[in-house]
């Protein structure tokens, strides 16, 4: 093998390990969009706490 082959074939392993990288991220992040709920789909808000008045404390009032 001359260094230029000896050059390409590394080259060309170098371009398929990053292709592939990439093909497994962009998997990654096509599995991530579709778990992640559609926007409106969970719109229920938390439930409200009531007003209780106001905190008693450790003091009494007054003071």
């Amino acid at each position: 093998m001359t260094d230029m082959e000896t050059y390409m074939a590394a080259v060309n392993r170098s371009y398929r390990s990053e292709r592939g990288r990439k093909d497994i991220g962009d998997d990654f992040q096509r599995k991530r969009q579709m778990q992640q709920p559609v926007r409106g789909q969970y719109s229920q808000q938390p439930a409200k706490r009531l007003f209780q008045g106001p905190s008693k404390g450790p003091y009494p009032q007054g003071q």
